[in-house]
This record gives C-alpha cells, sequence and structure tokens, in this order.
C-alpha cells in the first residue's frame, strides 16, 4: 500500500439528529483539513461506514476509501487511495448512522434508548483501540488538536432530555442543542445527552488565588446511592486548590465538570473534566495538568502524565522520594507507535511515578514540584515529548541524575547517556 500518514483537521463540524422512535442515530459530519507534507497515502478515523461521501463538493462512492488496520493491538484507519498534493487544503462531508454496537462497552451509556428516552455519550476511553472520537465522528491521531462544533436535536423523546459537556452548550429552541468544543484536544471533549429526570446535579464555586473562579459542575445517577456529591466536591475543591499551587495554574478556564459513578472499572480523563469513581477523582483531575493540559505528542509518551497523575495523589508506595529500586533493570516506557491507539499501559502508572520518585529522592520532592510547575509554564498548553520533559528537569534542577533515569528507566537503555553538549538547555528540543 506504501506508506501512510494522518492528514491535520482543521476543523470538524456535525449536525447530529437522535430518532428516538426510531432509535437511531444519524450524523453528518463536514471535516476541512491540510494534506500530509509528503506524498503518503492520507489517513484518517472513522468506525461507522458512510452512506453520502463529497470530496471538496464533488460525489464520492462510500467504498472509494479503504478502511485499514494498523499496529498492534489493531487499529483501523481510513485510507484515501490516491494521495493529495502536499500540505494541500480540502473539505470531507460525511453521512453516516451510528450504530450501538459502535460504542458497546463505554463507561456511560452511549447510546441507549428506553421508554421514549435516551441517553448518548461521547463514550471515549484510551484503555482499548478504537474507543475515542473515532466510534461517532471522524477523526485522528489520538493528540491531534482542532475545534468541534455540534448541533444536536432530538426527535421523539416523551420525556425532557439535558445536553451537558466541557464545551459550550446552548440550548436552541425544545430538544435541540449547540455545543462548541475549543481548539485543543477533540479527543478531551465530553459530552453527555440525558434524560433530565434520575440525575443529581451539584454546583459549586471555587475561588483560586488571583480571585480566579472556576465553576464546579458534579453529576451522578440519582440511584447511585454510594456516590455523595458534597463530599466529592470537597474533594475537587481542595485538589482544584493544591494542583493550582503545585503543578501550576489551572488551564481550562472557569469550569471544572464531573461525572461520578460509584460501579466504574476505568475512570476517564477529559480537558476541565472526568468521568470518575469518588476514589479516582483526584487521579483525573490531575490529568489536567497532564494529559488533557500539557499532552503527550503521542500515546507511547503517556508514561509521563500516568507516572505524574500516580506520583503527585500518592497512590504508588514510592510517593515523595524513593529510589526507584521495586523493579530491577531497565524498563521501556517511550516507544514509537504512534498508531497504537490505546494509550492506557499499566506500566506507565508504576514505572512512571518511579521515575518522578527517584528524581524527588536526588533533589527533594519541593524541588522537583517547582521544576514541573517551570515545564508547564514553557509548554502548557501545547504537546510535549519525553525529550521535552527530560531537558526542562534537566535544565531546572541543573542535576544529570535526570538524564541518567531517563535513559534506563524511560528509553530502556543500559549503560550512561552521553553528556549533554554545551548549548543542551538553549538550543530547543
Amino acid at each position: 500500500m506504501g506508506l501512510l500518514a494522518p492528514i491535520d483537521i482543521d476543523l470538524l463540524t456535525a449536525d447530529v439528529v437522535i430518532d428516538v422512535v426510531r432509535q437511531r442515530l444519524q450524523v453528518r459530519a463536514r471535516m476541512t483539513f491540510v494534506a500530509p507534507a509528503s506524498d503518503a497515502l492520507p489517513v484518517f478515523q472513522l468506525l461507522p461506514w458512510p452512506d453520502e461521501l463529497l470530496l471538496d463538493g464533488v460525489s464520492l462512492a462510500p467504498d472509494t476509501l479503504m478502511p485499514t488496520v494498523v499496529s498492534s493491538p489493531p487499529r483501523r484507519i481510513v485510507v484515501f487511495p490516491d494521495p493529495f498534493a502536499p500540505c494541500s487544503e480540502h473539505e470531507l462531508e460525511v453521512a453516516f448512522a451510528v450504530p450501538a454496537s459502535a460504542l458497546s462497552g463505554a463507561p456511560l451509556p452511549a447510546l441507549e434508548f428506553a421508554d421514549g428516552q435516551v441517553w448518548w455519550s461521547s463514550a471515549q476511553e484510551d484503555g482499548i483501540p478504537d474507543a475515542m472520537l473515532e466510534r461517532i465522528l471522524p477523526s485522528n491521531l489520538l493528540f491531534d488538536r482542532h475545534s468541534i462544533e455540534l448541533t444536536v436535536e432530538l426527535t421523539g423523546a416523551k420525556a425532557p432530555h439535558t445536553l451537558v459537556g466541557n464545551g459550550v452548550i446552548q440550548p436552541d429552541g425544545r430538544d435541540r442543542w449547540t455545543a462548541s468544543f475549543p481548539s485543543r484536544q477533540p479527543h478531551g471533549s465530553f459530552w453527555v445527552l440525558h434524560p433530565t429526570q434520575g440525575v443529581n446535579t451539584l454546583r459549586r464555586d471555587v475561588v483560586l488565588p488571583g480571585a480566579r473562579i472556576v465553576h464546579l459542575e458534579l453529576h451522578a445517577f440519582a440511584d447511585d446511592v454510594d456516590v455523595d456529591l458534597e463530599l466529592s466536591a470537597d474533594v475537587a475543591e481542595a485538589t482544584l486548590l493544591e494542583y493550582d499551587e503545585q503543578l501550576g495554574p489551572y488551564l481550562h478556564g472557569d469550569r471544572y465538570l464531573g461525572w461520578l459513578r460509584s460501579d466504574l472499572t476505568v475512570s476517564m480523563e477529559y480537558e476541565g473534566a472526568t468521568l470518575s469513581t469518588p476514589g479516582a477523582l483526584q487521579h483525573e483531575m490531575a490529568h489536567s495538568w497532564y494529559a488533557r493540559g500539557i499532552a503527550p505528542v503521542s500515546e507511547h509518551h503517556g508514561w509521563m502524565d500516568e507516572g505524574m497523575a500516580t506520583w503527585v495523589t500518592g497512590e504508588n508506595p514510592y510517593f515523595s522520594a524513593q529510589m526507584p529500586t521495586g523493579v530491577a533493570g531497565p524498563r521501556l516506557l517511550v516507544g514509537e507507535d504512534a498508531w497504537s491507539g490505546a494509550s492506557l499501559d499499566f506500566l506507565h502508572y508504576l514505572q512512571g511515578s518511579l521515575v518522578y520518585a527517584g528524581i524527588a529522592w536526588e533533589v527533594g520532592p519541593e524541588a522537583l514540584l517547582a521544576a514541573l510547575r517551570d515545564f508547564q509554564a514553557d509548554h502548557a498548553p501545547g504537546p510535549v515529548t519525553t525529550a521535552d520533559l527530560e531537558r526542562s528537569l534537566f535544565c531546572s534542577l541543573g542535576d544529570p541524575f535526570v538524564l541518567d533515569i531517563v535513559h534506563s528507566r524511560v528509553r530502556g537503555l543500559d549503560g550512561w547517556p552521553d553528556p549533554p553538549g554545551p548549548d543542551f538547555c538553549t538550543s530547543g528540543p
């Protein structure tokens, strides 16, 4: 097939119609994008198969596109059959139905009809391939960045419904909404359309230093008796204050949204939002600084954020400061497969947190936190690599132990790293 390269999506807009009577979810999406800089075959992601397809206004047969499986574990991508002119601009319009089977196993009801009502959520989960935005909208690799603009229309509902999300949600008449998600990470978007009855909501204003106000909003099923929204709000408020001081200023405007469930097996982070158990709330909130604030440039740099969230919340027994001797030998935490599609690697939690704990053992936890604040100030909200973090920590702390531990514990290499050149801290990545 030749070389493959992802397109660069500029903007994604979509009209979503949910027919409760017919139990159908129909989407018409428009995606403006820039072709790869080479003559590689352009690719994007979409699991539902198109019923209609227009490329730059010209109708195409849906089977013009070629679904292809790449990487291990397998991930499905969609391949344009011919290269575009390098860096040329295009628009793809695609209409399709989203089957319930495409959303199975989601942590919230992703598409569920019952008694004239519907649940629909963005259903993103990084634990398995093909479980992010590509389930319901045209998409790209995990840490792409562009805006999403939605109109959502509900027909045939027998009860009032509410749409909530971490974007700007505006009612547009009865059973119709517009939703705008900012130009950061589309995979950090989170929304839920739900029957208004049966859901409890708590709202609280949290005042951060400098009189910055964050509107905290928590939701839970009314019959989930194991979720205490008041207690969770206390935890969330304290966590916002703590992380704003420890890790750097909160990045997501004036709002934090949480949906809490007591029976989740996997919690998930979004930008200024989470779907979480009460016990995992602090961990998932940490990801609004690392993962959905400073974002690893690809899945295989995900050790940075999972290790950070584990270390800073004290989930690892080596929290605070500890030479990482828990597992002998080097451990590879960063690889090159950009197509993997699942960034959840439990090695990242334990071994990643040991990297931070090891540096804290060398320089002290407070010095490490100060260096991490510098890293956030220099890079947020942009994408980052392991090399960016390594360079920033070394140059802030001035300790070659940073290079040693990344060399052995992150890259899995034997021996010692080469000493940095004289311009290492001034030349950039």
